[in-house]
């Protein structure tokens, strides 16, 4: 009976993960001490898998013991102490709890994900738990209902934040590449259910509508990462020829809507507001003079201050005073982080710490990739059969690909998601 609530309790987690954060995480707590209890430790131990992440965590420990001499070494390292004078060891320990929870969920949540109807239920449950996103976000910039919205003394929050002249989609995030993101997870879960369903002409519509409102909320984020993870997910996809024909039944809708609106000026702003045409004349996706950006330069200052302390790294929350540090100036514009999960490991932990987690991931994807094929192969399967690992593999790849480039990681329910998607793909 505690396996079927830890199950219950998990499931439901999904459903509540990016609506009301606060419970989700309390159920992921009492699934997460339900498997615990359940699983021996043995067990945790023998896995391979599970001691790269274990060896990990002893790095990081030891990084972060070591941080409480960063403040001796500044002198060595020829940087003044005054920037970091807020700045304090312990933010290391803090920072630990973006890691060991996510590697408690991949030791102990397998068994939820260990069967291929597992993982199906659990992308449904995605997609049912992206309905409320897109709700919020349709009456954030369909009828400007502006939050933030608070509910049991700031438990939960919904931002649903002004997002000025482009009218931007954020929902309940704080942040629209945070949200562009998460629908990109269901993104690739809705494709594979348009195949399940293509004899249910009921859910088929259904789908076809959410996949349609899908994908007007993600280029209304005006985010290059979830534009770039969307085209990933439909070229993925694109190789099946059922699922090819409702995509274009989506991309003729949207246009058909688009001549009709602009032939008629009188209904001209009114398709404006459900579409953000005036996105294709931002700049959000014209990357001109690559090297100019100032996402590249974060980079290559993350590389020069990991090589300073390349074996222990800087500590948590260090690297918004080194970017002060080194761009102060008139039009100095504060960042959080590096924008890319293994720099951001290699600067706050160390080169070891990174070269693990890069390896494990890079791994597990393989690993999946060949279970995947073999599966096909030697049980003689087709796509179909398997569809919804199909679509669990390409939303794991669209969301650790985001990664790169930006650290949507630190939303909670990013970095949860990411997680329960590798922990499926070890159970491939």
């Amino acid at each position: 009976s505690f396996s079927k609530i830890g199950s219950f309790c998990f499931k439901l987690s999904i459903v509540l993960l990016p609506s009301i954060f606060a419970l989700s995480i309390f159920l992921i707590l009492i699934s997460l001490i339900i498997r615990i209890f359940e699983t021996h430790p043995k067990k945790v131990i023998s896995d391979k898998w599970n001691l790269a992440l274990i060896i990990a965590l002893i790095f990081i420990i030891f990084s972060s013991l070591s941080s409480y001499n960063l403040l001796n070494d500044l002198v060595l390292l020829n940087l003044p102490k005054e920037p970091f004078k807020d700045w304090s060891p312990f933010y290391s320990w803090i920072g630990l709890f973006n890691w060991l929870p996510m590697f408690l969920i991949f030791f102990y949540f397998q068994e939820y994900l260990s069967s291929y109807e597992k993982r199906k239920q659990i992308c449904k449950l995605f997609i049912i738990g992206s309905i409320p996103v897109l709700i919020s976000g349709f009456l954030q910039i369909w009828f400007g209902i502006y939050g933030p919205f608070e509910f049991l003394n700031g438990l939960f929050i919904w931002y649903q934040r002004d997002g000025g002249a482009f009218n931007v989609f954020t929902a309940m995030f704080n942040n629209q590449n945070y949200v562009g993101t998460f629908l990109n997870i269901s993104l690739a879960f809705t494709f594979a259910s348009l195949i399940e369903y293509r004899k249910h002409f009921l859910k088929r519509l259904l789908l076809i509508l959410f996949t349609l409102l899908t994908t007007i909320a993600i280029y209304s984020t005006y985010s290059r990462n979830a534009s770039i993870g969307y085209l990933i997910s439909i070229t993925t996809f694109i190789n099946n020829q059922s699922l090819f024909s409702y995509l274009g039944i989506v991309t003729i809708t949207v246009v058909f809507l688009f001549l009709i609106f602009r032939l008629n000026s009188g209904l001209s702003n009114f398709f404006d507001t459900l579409f953000p045409l005036n996105f294709w004349s931002s700049n959000s996706l014209i990357f001109t003079n690559f090297f100019s950006l100032t996402r590249v330069n974060i980079w290559f200052m993350a590389i020069k201050y990991i090589l300073k302390r390349p074996l222990l790294g800087w500590g948590a929350s260090t690297f918004p005073i080194l970017y002060a540090i080194e761009k102060s100036g008139p039009d100095f514009y504060p960042q959080q982080h590096t924008h890319n999960l293994f720099l951001e490991l290699a600067l706050n932990y160390g080169i070891v710490v990174s070269a693990i987690m890069l390896s494990f991931v890079v791994m597990i994807f393989i690993n999946a990739f060949k279970k995947y094929r073999n599966k096909i192969k030697i049980k003689k399967l087709i796509e179909s059969d398997l569809i919804f690992d199909k679509a669990w593999f390409i939303s794991s790849l669209v969301l650790i690909i985001s990664q790169l480039f930006d650290m949507q990681y630190y939303d909670g329910r990013i970095s949860i998601s990411l997680w329960i998607l590798i922990t499926g793909l070890r159970k491939f």
